[in-house]
């Protein structure tokens, strides 16, 4: 029998603190987040895959954004049992839910919510996954701390985050720039961008998980694809914010946007890495 722990167990919590999450969530970016589920999911279909996961578990999405990856677990990993997902953008929730209800799904419930504040059962869950979420909020360690409360014994914990991998390209070349403008938004937004590589297994380890393993996983993309991702968050979501803070003219980033709109796209954009890190409850 089915059950889901979002519509009983949840509650929010107050919080004078809103996270500032420096890049879209909102119509502009669905196009983005779909393309990038497209180039990721084979990656982290084959991580969850490692695992041995049973059809009837319960999967806990953490930050799911339009709902594609939930909506995959719920199909794919666990026709049996039910995912949670939640995520603090209304428009991606209403969005979520939307494709969940197009494609039949039912084992799945989503819930608009900050990863800060949110309250869910402890010891409820048989895995929590999360990708490109943790390096853009500031408390990332309580959230680690909240995910190891959530989570049954023996149950896990897959963390995916970006790996941002310099010298690829020549030093002027326009991809190093726009690399620079996304890493300082991270941190103008409290995050930290090199936080797969320099604190996530540290954080693991101090909230109480044990057997804590990290892998790269590169994924061998189209091209077009991952410069149309570029782009589309360069000028849908990142320009205004960088105008606004000072960070580039808007001359500087037209001139970008001329750039990455020559065919055909460079042959550096073909792979897209990322940092999978596994930890398991006691």
């Amino acid at each position: 029998m089915l059950r889901s722990f979002a519509d009983e167990d949840y509650s929010m919590s107050s919080s004078p603190n809103s996270q500032v999450y420096m890049f879209g969530s909102h119509e502009e970016s669905v196009q983005r987040y779909h393309l990038l589920n497209e180039i990721l999911l084979p990656a982290t279909a084959d991580g969850i895959a490692h695992l041995a996961p049973k059809p009837d578990m319960q999967i806990l999405e953490i930050g799911c954004g339009v709902g594609d990856t939930a909506c995959y677990f719920a199909q794919h990993v666990v026709p049996d049992g039910y995912v949670t997902a939640f995520d603090l953008s209304p428009v991606f929730i209403g969005l979520a839910k939307q494709q969940a209800e197009e494609k039949n799904i039912k084992n799945i419930s989503f819930i608009c919510a900050d990863a800060r504040d949110i309250v869910l059962k402890s010891n409820a869950y048989d895995l929590a996954h999360t990708r490109l979420v943790l390096e853009h909020i500031s408390e990332r360690d309580v959230i680690v701390q909240k995910v190891y409360e959530w989570l049954r014994p023996s149950s896990c914990f897959f963390c995916e985050e970006q790996v941002i991998l310099h010298g690829k390209t020549s030093a002027d070349h326009w991809l190093n720039q726009l690399v620079s403008w996304r890493l300082t938004l991270v941190e103008v937004g409290g995050g930290n961008p090199n936080y797969a590589t320099a604190e996530l297994a540290e954080h693991m380890k101090a909230a109480g998980f044990t057997e804590i393993q990290s892998l790269v996983s590169t994924s061998h993309c189209d091209p077009v694809k991952v410069n149309e991702i570029n782009y589309l968050g360069l000028q849908r979501e990142m320009k205004q914010k960088l105008i606004d803070l000072g960070i580039a003219t808007e001359e500087e980033i037209e001139a970008m946007l001329r750039a990455m709109s020559k065919k055909p796209p460079d042959k550096s954009l073909s792979t897209f890495t990322m940092f999978q890190t596994l930890g398991r409850k006691p």
